[in-house]
């Protein structure tokens, strides 16, 4: 009998997350990854042996896939319709369309907006039980910055949900 087999125990799944980017929920989220650290090794030489020591931290960039909930005939709450938070992303982050560019105004994202306008400090990937109730399994990503937003592909061949990605760096991530 395995062990995930008895009432009390089972498996943590793949389909049971959330995400959460300024403490709001996003329901449009397909795929997240998980956070990664690597660690940086240092050889050290003494005669003629060579010894390993750990390094600095450093962690590696996640990728969020959205699809977007706004081809329901342009009836649907804002916080579904991708498109239109991605561009308010960029925005919110400082960047200025060139056309509109005036003195007053930067033109390039800042870490500071997107601390503060985009994610709040910080995004939460929440892994919860399976009614969904309680978080089993919670990633704090401090400091994040958008490094790509995609908008997707389309194609007369297919008829599969448009699918939105964003790449996300972040200086570090606490699990609790």
């Amino acid at each position: 009998m395995a062990w995930w087999s008895s009432a009390k125990s089972e498996p943590k799944k793949k389909n049971r997350f959330l995400l959460q980017i300024d403490s709001k929920n996003q329901y449009a989220v397909k795929t997240v990854t998980k956070p990664t650290a690597n660690v940086e090794t240092k050889p050290f030489k003494m005669i003629n042996h060579v010894y390993t020591y750990p390094g600095i931290v450093q962690w590696d960039p996640i990728t969020v896939t959205f699809v977007d909930g706004a081809a329901n005939g342009g009836k649907v709450d804002d916080t579904l319709n991708t498109a239109k938070n991605f561009y308010k992303y960029l925005t919110d982050s400082g960047y200025v369309v060139p056309n509109k560019r005036s003195n007053n105004k930067i033109s390039s994202p800042s870490k500071s907006n997107m601390n503060t306008k985009v994610f709040g400090n910080h995004l939460e990937i929440k892994l919860l039980t399976p009614d969904g109730k309680q978080t089993i399994e919670n990633w704090k990503l401090y400091n994040p910055i958008i490094t790509k937003l995609s908008w997707g592909d389309l194609s007369y061949e297919d008829d599969g949900f448009i699918e939105y990605s964003m790449d996300i760096k972040y200086d570090w991530a606490v699990l609790s």
